[in-house]
């Protein structure tokens, strides 16, 4: 997909999955810019992402309300499933907010850019 965030970068009216552009605020690379790009090795990442904050925890207890029902059946177990990991990432999605790797570029007048590197984006850059 980073073809198709290039193409976003440079203007073209597609859809973006991922988090809008912004610019990194700490050296080595303050001044620069980046966006993200995602790939299918960051699924598990985005899913984990979604889920944090303690909404997993809502998630299994909306399920497996005592109220609904005292015994554990196979639809529940398919339900948490399914929303745990198809809806989670679904979700993160349809709000563009996947993430992954980095476009890393420099802003120039006129605008062009300029793409210097793509990045993972679990690297810590200290300052």
């Amino acid at each position: 997909m980073v073809v198709e965030e290039i193409k976003t970068l440079e203007g073209a009216p597609i859809r973006s999955h991922t988090k809008p552009v912004s610019q990194f605020k700490n050296k080595p690379l303050k001044g620069l810019w980046h966006k993200h790009f995602f790939s299918a090795r960051f699924v598990a990442h985005n899913i984990s992402n979604q889920l944090i904050g303690g909404r997993l925890k809502a998630l299994v207890e909306e399920i497996f309300d005592p109220v609904k029902s005292t015994v554990v059946t196979a639809d529940m177990i398919n339900e948490l499933t399914h929303r745990a990991t198809v809806r989670a990432f679904e979700s993160r999605d349809s709000q563009a907010k996947l993430t992954g790797e980095w476009i890393v570029y420099k802003r120039s007048t006129p605008p062009s850019k300029n793409f210097l590197h793509t990045w993972v984006s679990l690297i810590f850059f200290g300052g």
